[in-house]
């Protein structure tokens, strides 16, 4: 049991983890029949539990997430004593941040003594198209997010403290840039990863898509319904703000991203990038072969000598968005369309159809009325489908 080597994979947040995660999962039975043992608790959480093992909290209950860690934990012991494997994968966004020392005591625990060896993995996101999904992110639990000119990272000290760990064997940092990733897949360049690490090249992990982002007009709608009709509830996420984001990343998965592709203006790009020259510029001296400071077009940007016109309103900060989109988006959420509560879904269905979208939108539409407790409406929705008689009239 002592050659176990452990490969920890720790983030950093929104650089794919999930999809890695539930195509680890997946995989897992191949794993194990070449000698790499992945657990976790779910297809797309990782370890993300673990973090209440060592005193840290997480959004949800923390004690059913102790419980769920504990569990997975014993679990994950017995299948190394059954199996033996070489190699054991741990992976979450959350690990980012830990002192090194906490998540060895949690391997001691794992594997009965210190593992052989550990490889850190991670992957690091260029700060401006990081700042925009944190903004993404921080609107599906409010209607507020981080103000460029406050946005500011310092990660490097993660990989000080792990080159500092006498276990530590390995550690790699990728940019996460698709242009850059092995067939422009997170999941293609762990796989890639571990066979380099392993030696074991028959290892396939299937790859899995997670977290579809939202367009720029889906973005607005989502933090104009925060603002208008759940302002009391900042930071916390709820079923009416939720039910709306499954509905567009249902869409956007199924048929592409409808609407703006979200990107960030110039002159906001060049505002994070000032900020953060810093700490890009230590992470690629820490580890040259990233290039996180030659990003294509990065400097490209003009100065941020203006930042007058950004507001609160996500839209200010978005390089383009469709207002007559907006609104039409808005006529398929019930709080801003009094029709849908009644059961007159005309008017949704009419913007729907002018999207452009297959008719399959339209059971995406059904469900998330049916979610929202509109089952006349939805039962109407269900109707037009089979009668096939949804006509798109001029909005």
């Amino acid at each position: 049991m002592s050659s176990i080597e452990l490969i920890l994979h720790i983030g950093d947040a929104k650089c794919g983890s999930s999809s890695i995660q539930a195509s680890l999962y997946n995989a897992r039975n191949h794993l194990l029949s070449l000698g790499v043992l992945y657990h976790a608790p779910g297809p797309s959480i990782g370890h993300f539990c673990y973090i209440t093992l060592i005193g840290g909290t997480t959004r949800g209950n923390n004690s059913s997430q102790r419980e769920l860690a504990n569990k997975n934990l014993s679990e994950t012991r017995s299948l190394i004593n059954q199996h033996r494997p070489r190699y054991v994968i741990l992976s979450s966004e959350n690990f980012f941040s830990v002192n090194p020392q906490k998540l060895i005591e949690i391997a001691e625990v794992m594997l009965g003594q210190k593992p052989a060896s550990i490889h850190i993995l991670s992957f690091i996101r260029h700060p401006a198209p990081l700042y925009l999904s944190t903004v993404q992110q921080a609107l599906k639990a409010s209607h507020c997010f981080p103000a460029p000119a406050s946005y500011r990272r310092n990660t490097a000290s993660t990989f000080v403290r792990w080159k500092a760990e006498p276990l530590c064997r390995s550690i790699t940092v990728r940019l996460f840039d698709r242009k850059r990733l092995i067939n422009k897949s997170v999941v293609a360049e762990f796989q890639h990863y571990l066979h380099c690490l392993t030696g074991i090249v028959s290892i396939r992990i299937p790859g899995i898509e997670e977290n579809i982002s939202l367009s720029s007009e889906q973005t607005i709608v989502l933090q104009d319904l925060r603002k208008d009709f759940l302002a009391d509830l900042n930071n916390k996420f709820c079923p009416e703000s939720s039910r709306v984001i499954r509905f567009f990343e249902r869409i956007n998965a199924a048929f592409g991203v409808t609407g703006t592709r979200a990107a960030l203006k110039n002159e906001v790009k060049a505002c994070i990038i000032q900020q953060n020259i810093q700490f890009m510029n230590t992470l690629d001296n820490l580890f040259p072969s990233l290039g996180i400071t030659k990003v294509e077009e990065q400097f490209q940007a003009p100065p941020a000598d203006v930042i007058s016109d950004w507001t609160e309103d996500v839209g200010s900060i978005l390089e383009s968005y469709d207002p007559i989109l907006v609104q039409k988006l808005k006529s398929l959420i019930p709080e801003y369309n009094d029709n849908l509560l009644k059961g007159n879904v005309r008017a949704s269905l009419n913007a729907l159809a002018s999207l452009q979208l297959p008719r399959g939108s339209y059971a995406f539409f059904q469900s998330f009325l049916e979610a929202s407790d509109l089952f006349e409406a939805s039962r109407a929705v269900e109707d037009e489908e089979k009668r096939h008689k949804v006509v798109i009239d001029e909005f």
